[in-house]
């Protein structure tokens, strides 16, 4: 739990440890792809909006591995977040496309990688910030808003991930 307004950690259990991403890595290849949108090398339009939506709202799996062959795979995923992300992401790892059955394994994070990329997407210090936020912001099922007694009107920034060993969410929370 780290404080975005005073730049401070509040909680740490096992921050630096490596676990596996689940869906919670689709923001990080949000972020690769417009890294190539805003480099002039894909087009961000109606379509790929769409397609970027899913992805981070209904966490459709299919689109994560659309987005990634745009960008032109994992390794090429991997690739920009560790040349042009290095003091963001330390220990990510993008390994493989998702299952079909979402149960994905091998693409991991650990929790201070997430710290660090909600801290420069806070400071719109990442290309397309305020187009990642939105997505974060779209109305689903998050872990950090329903069930939790966090007031009424909290806004949101967020993305849930599940596996087998993995029950996540990473997020903003705007009081």
């Amino acid at each position: 739990v780290y404080d975005l307004i005073h730049n401070r950690t509040l909680a740490n259990i096992n921050a630096d440890r490596v676990f596996q991403a689940a869906s919670m890595i689709k923001p990080f290849i949000a972020l690769a792809y417009f890294h190539e949108v805003q480099r002039g090398r894909l087009k961000y339009s109606r379509g790929s909006r769409r397609v970027l939506e899913a992805m981070i709202q209904r966490s459709s799996n299919s689109a994560a591995n659309w987005v990634m062959r745009q960008i032109g795979g994992p390794d090429r995923c991997e690739q920009i977040l560790e040349t042009s992300y290095s003091h963001i992401f330390k220990h990510t790892e993008i390994r493989e496309y998702i299952p079909a059955n979402g149960r994905t394994y091998r693409n991991t994070a650990i929790p201070s990688d997430y710290i660090r990329f909600l801290h420069e997407l806070w400071k719109n210090r990442l290309p397309y910030h305020a187009e990642i936020r939105r997505l974060m912001a779209l109305p689903g099922r998050d872990r950090l808003y329903n069930g939790t007694p966090l007031p009424q009107g909290t806004l949101v920034y967020d993305k849930t991930g599940t596996t087998a060993h993995l029950c996540g969410d990473m997020g903003i929370l705007v009081l």
